[in-house]
């Protein structure tokens, strides 16, 4: 659900909504489109990231659009779920890379 409350846009959407998306549009010639969707967003919530294990293309799409939004001070997004630990590490390792802007952390379910 995406949506834009007093000039803020938020959305929450689940990994397997957003997984499902990049594949429509990359299939329609449409990824612009998602893109613009995405990245554009004041806020990103993306639920259920363990969906992503095991789609890399996937993996990737989400830190860039990961990497695109933070990279704006005005702009936040979180992911949760229970992420596979291969997946976990990678997508870790890769935003504490990414910038002076991008942070990351792993808790365990309360």
């Amino acid at each position: 659900m995406c949506r834009s409350l007093a000039r803020i846009r938020t959305c929450a959407v689940s990994s397997e909504e957003f997984t499902n998306e990049f594949i429509n549009s990359m299939r329609d010639g449409k990824s612009d489109t998602f893109r613009k969707r995405y990245r554009e967003m004041d806020i990103l919530r993306v639920h259920d990231i363990q969906f992503l294990a095991d789609r890399e293309s996937s993996q990737e799409e989400f830190f860039h659009t990961f990497h695109t939004t933070v990279m704006h001070a005005d702009r936040k997004i979180c992911a949760d779920g229970r992420a596979p630990p291969h997946l976990a590490t990678e997508l870790t390792n890769r935003i504490k890379n990414g910038g002076p802007r991008m942070t990351a952390s792993q808790a365990a379910p309360g």
